[in-house]
This record gives C-alpha cells, structure tokens and sequence, in this order.
C-alpha cells in the first residue's frame, strides 16, 4: 500500500517532466555538498531540506549533475526514476538483463548499459503502445534524457563492421578466451564457442526455508543502493565500513550455504566460496589468500562466501599468540571490503566479541523442524520433472517424520533417484526407504 500523500506536498512522480539537479559545496564547509535546483559554483544553505525533495520527486523524472573541477564541465552522475509507470514498463523492457533487480529500476547511472543494449526493445515497446498512453508519455520523456548521453556509443555501435568474416580473417581468429573459473579458483583458456549466458535460478530466493522477516531483511540488505549504483555508505574514516558482511550460524544441513547461494542468484552474481582449507592457518598465507580473493570478488563483482569460519573467529586468548594473529588479520581484511560477504560458522558462542561491530546482520539457523523437512523434499521434488516421482503430499508427511538435515535429504533423494533409474520406475516412497534402510537403518519407515 503506496504511503498517505501529505498536505501541501506533491504526489511523487506525478509531474511528466524532467528535474536537473546539481551537487555544490556547503556554505559552512566546503569539504560538504548537498543539491541545488539550479546550475550554480556559489556556496549555499538549504532552508527546507524535505521540502526541496518532495517537490524534486513530483517530477518524473529527476538528473543529478555533478562538476568534473579538471575541465569545469558538469556531467550527469546519476537518473532517478520516481513514477511507478515507469518502474514497470522497465521491469518488462529490460527483464532478465544480467544484475538488474527489481529495486534497480528506480534509478540509473552512468554508463547506462542496460539502455544501449536494449534500446531498440525500448523504442519498439514505446511504438507499440496507444498514442494517448501515458506510459508513452513517460518513455518519450525517458528517451529526451538518456538519447544525448548515449548518442557516443549509438555512433560507435553504428560504426561496427557487423559482416561475416572472410575465411582468412578466421584464421588469424584465437578459438579460445582466457577466463577464470571460479570452482578451480585458476585462470584456464576456454573454447568461445561453448561460451554462454548464465542461466540465473530466478524462483531460487523463493525456496528458501527461512522465516519471512528474515528474508526481507536479507533481501533490503542486499539490495541496497551501494551494491546496486556503486554509492557506498562510508564510515568515518574513509574506505571502511563500505561492505555487507552477514554471519550464518547454526548446525551442518540446515541451509547456510543454499542462503549465500540463493543470494548470489538473486543479484545475479558470481558465488566465490572459500573454505579454511583454502586460507590455511599461517597469519601470513591467510592474509595473502584473502586478500587475492577480495580482490578477485571486487573485480567480478562476486559474492564471498567462506565456509565455516570457526577457526579465524574464535575468540583471543594470551595463551595462544598464533591463533590471535590470525583473527587480527581477519578483522582487518573484513573492514575494508566493499562487497558483500557471508561467513558460516557452527559455534556462534566462541566467536571473538570484537566481529560483533563488524557484522551486519547475524541469522541463527535452528534445526529443521518436521514442517521445515516437509518444504524441503518440496523444494527438491519441484526441481525433477513430474512424470519423474510418484510421491505425494502423504508421502511427504511421512518423509518429513524423519530427523534429517538438509544434506541428508539431498543424499537420499540423490541415491535413490539412481535406483529408481536402474528399475525403469518414477521415483517413489519405496526406493528411498530402501535408501534409509541401507544408510540410516534406526530411521527408516
């Protein structure tokens, strides 16, 4: 439900016209800025900061300049978009466009990306809609701004010999692309031709099985602007504070690896996962090790994950003067990263208080309840084609009996799927139970 619309105050996004606004220097401290309605080198107070922001946000859409002090030119830093129309023509003109969320379609930065490579499904989805539509409206309007600042690389792609190449210019062609591979953690020379788009897990977020509370805060956390249009919030000093580190603690198979991995599916990111076999224990091999990671995950934009991070957390004592400059050079790496990173731990009670400023936000996973085992043989079952098990909800009832985490229901369905293969035969109660019988005799049906 949209928020009441205050008194005296315009609705948002309501005016279908265009509102420059420009970054200049505080009048009591030039080293501060705010934003001004007109185009202005002179110091200045802000007398009704709320006020001046609502009237910018009745208009649909907002262009905030910033002033480049080399060449004294200004240039466009960043496009909100404050209409709601707006919001879902994008969402179906550039959906599935790789790393675009939802709540990036409210606001676009330079290099505009998305609009190059989708700018002819803008215009024909603009073409196609009634001439009296506002959405038409609106996406005109839209295209006033950004034409201007892509008109450079329309020309550039207009300029590309798109031709088949002669037979001889294929000879001089590499057949291979260098390119890291994240599960190897090493660069490799791969075959172009195999090259393809990620399929991302779209729904992968949905079956989850964590509270809906904690959900939403996850996602509000990720989705955050700093993430999303590269504007971090900074702490006092500068470079600090700028990640999103969350800490999943709770007992093996109860779905803290699946929660950083659906994270990453969520933002379309790359997974890079690390576990105390690839740091070590010498201070000094750990802090070469992350380090090289954090730079990897900052130049692909990936989502870290590091797996069971008991030993680099556990808290200082001075009998242990090894263990202690571990978790120092620990605590100093995780400051400085700026993205987002998840750590999985089984002992929350050990760990050192000083990660506690550190840590963004902490979700304690509890075993599964026989609700929680019932949604995830859901989850797994939805993932195999229909024609393919023969199980139904009472079956399910009787699965979710079992006291089983998250990786031994996966092993059981896995194995017995095997078996159900080898018999010719949909997958059924009676194959797992053989399964059960076999690896968990105390448990079975």
């Amino acid at each position: 439900m949209p928020p009441p619309v205050m008194p005296g105050h315009p609705q948002k996004g309501q005016r279908c016209n265009i509102k420059n606004v420009y970054r200049v220097p505080d009048e009591k401290n030039p080293n501060k800025y705010h934003w001004i309605d007109e185009k202005s080198l002179q110091y200045g107070l802000i007398d009704d900061k709320t006020k001046m922001k609502k009237t910018r946000e009745a208009f649909a859409i907002n262009v905030y300049h910033k002033l480049n002090e080399e060449d004294d030119e200004w240039y466009v830093h960043e496009v909100p978009i404050n209409i709601t129309l707006l919001h879902s023509a994008l969402g179906k003109i550039l959906e599935g466009y790789p790393g675009l969320t939802q709540h990036r379609l409210m606001s676009f930065a330079p290099p505009f990306l998305p609009f190059i490579h989708r700018w002819q499904a803008l215009l024909s989805y603009e073409n196609n809609l009634d001439a009296m539509s506002e959405t038409k409206n609106h996406l005109q309007l839209l295209q006033q701004v950004l034409h201007p600042l892509l008109e450079e690389s329309f020309k550039t792609i207009r300029d590309v010999d798109l031709s088949p190449m002669t037979d001889e210019q294929c000879l001089h062609a590499t057949p291979t692309v260098k390119c890291f591979k994240i599960e190897k953690k090493k660069w490799e020379k791969l075959a172009v031709a195999k090259i393809h788009e990620i399929p991302w897990a779209e729904k992968a977020f949905d079956s989850l099985v964590l509270d809906h509370s904690e959900k939403g805060l996850m996602l509000a956390l990720v989705d955050r602007d700093q993430f999303t249009q590269g504007r971090p919030f900074d702490d006092f000093i500068g470079g600090k504070g700028q990640g999103m580190i969350m800490l999943l603690c709770g007992p093996p198979g109860v779905g803290k690896t699946l929660t950083a991995e659906t994270v990453s599916e969520h933002l379309r990111r790359p997974l890079y996962k690390l576990g105390a076999g690839d740091l070590g224990t010498d201070a000094r091999h750990v802090e070469a090790s992350l380090d090289k990671a954090l730079k990897l995950c900052g130049h692909f934009g990936a989502v870290l994950l590091i797996d069971e991070v008991d030993v680099f957390m556990e808290a200082r004592t001075s009998n242990n003067l090894q263990r202690n400059e571990l978790v120092s050079v620990f605590l100093r790496l995780l400051e400085y990263y700026n993205g987002i990173m998840i750590l999985t731990t089984n002992r929350m009670r050990s760990i050192d208080s000083a990660f506690e400023s550190r840590i963004d936000i902490t979700l304690t996973y509890n075993s599964l309840t026989e609700v929680d085992r019932q949604q995830v043989w859901r989850n797994f079952l939805a993932t195999m084609d229909p024609k393919d098990f023969d199980i139904g909800e009472t079956d399910l009832m009787k699965l979710a009996k079992w006291d089983f985490n998250g990786r031994q229901l996966k092993s059981a369905i896995k194995t017995a799927r095997i078996l159900a293969s080898k018999k010719w035969e949909p997958l059924n109660i009676q194959h797992l139970n053989v399964v059960l019988i076999t690896d968990f005799p105390s448990l079975s049906l």
